[in-house]
């Protein structure tokens, strides 16, 4: 008999099931740590935010010590900031650890990064214009204190997800932003919209396709973008990327009048360059959460 294979298998967990205590509060400007217990203990563990799962671990030495090197590294104070995280324990030992960490990351694949596509489906479904303020718009880059730029959304989440993309543009002396390129990716979202930030270099296969880029133009105007990810539980790539295409489609239709890429044909999907073999990380500075293994 395989255990593995009995009622509540640790192989297979479920995130709905992981119960989330705080690691540490803050009192007088000091932290007092609530996970001893946990000292001396191998298993995996599971950080989050409020917004999302930030961190999936393992350890075959000390949960207690991981979890306490990374909120030290990371110069993580819960309640200050106005970001408060908590994390899951599941002291497991041998080759549990690895299975159980696999089936946890696995899962976080299905999930979307956000909510924005159920919130503009209902109109673009029904040929209706969707309102911005349904999407989340952030610029594309943070500046640190010597002006090196930061990305805003972290790759460590977002890689090898489906998805539609807007960008907005505006003169910095201006007050008003303007829609100015819709795109999409059935796999690359992350990459393919920071690859307008990035001064363009022709293909290493010799194949020639438009882009629009922006890289020349970071230091004069200012911008926002909005990341939709398709969800892509229950569908295979086709069906991922005729949802992508269609509301790309929708989207340069009802922004048409300002979009630089108002004909579709010839417009850049990125999708010829797959994630491990690209060059993006040699010039995007990373997060400060994207080393994060998963």
């Amino acid at each position: 008999m395989k255990r593995s294979k009995q009622n509540g298998s640790p192989s297979e967990p479920k995130l709905s099931s992981l119960k989330f205590i705080d690691p540490f509060i803050i009192k007088e400007g000091k932290r007092i740590w609530l996970i001893n217990e946990f000292r001396g203990k191998s298993g995996v563990f599971v950080i989050r935010n409020q917004e999302r799962i930030i961190l999936v671990g393992m350890t075959n030495r000390c949960m207690h010590n991981s979890v306490f090197k990374f909120f030290r590294r990371k110069k993580f104070n819960n309640g200050q900031h106005g970001e408060s995280f908590k994390t899951a324990f599941l002291p497991l030992e041998g080759r549990k650890l690895a299975e159980v960490q696999k089936a946890l990351k696995k899962e976080l694949k299905k999930l979307t990064f956000d909510d924005a596509y159920e919130k503009i489906e209902p109109f673009w479904r029904k040929g209706k214009d969707i309102p911005l303020e349904l999407l989340n718009f952030k610029p594309p880059y943070s500046i640190g204190k010597d002006g090196e730029r930061f990305c805003t959304f972290p790759f460590a989440f977002l890689k090898d997800r489906p998805g539609v993309y807007v960008i907005q543009e505006k003169p910095k002396e201006e007050e008003n932003y303007v829609v100015v390129y819709v795109g999409m990716s059935e796999r690359w979202l992350w990459q393919t919209m920071y690859g307008h930030y990035h001064p363009y270099t022709p293909d290493a296969n010799g194949w020639e396709h438009h882009r629009v880029d922006f890289s020349k133009k970071l230091d004069t105007h200012d911008y926002l973008v909005a990341l939709i990810e398709v969800p892509s539980v229950g569908k295979n790539q086709k069906q991922i990327w005729q949802q992508a295409d269609e509301l790309e489609t929708f989207l340069i239709g009802q922004f048409l009048e300002t979009v630089l890429n108002r004909d579709k044909k010839g417009t850049d999907k990125n999708e010829t360059v797959p994630a491990e073999t690209n060059s993006y990380h040699d010039w995007l500075t990373p997060t400060p959460d994207d080393d994060i293994p998963f």
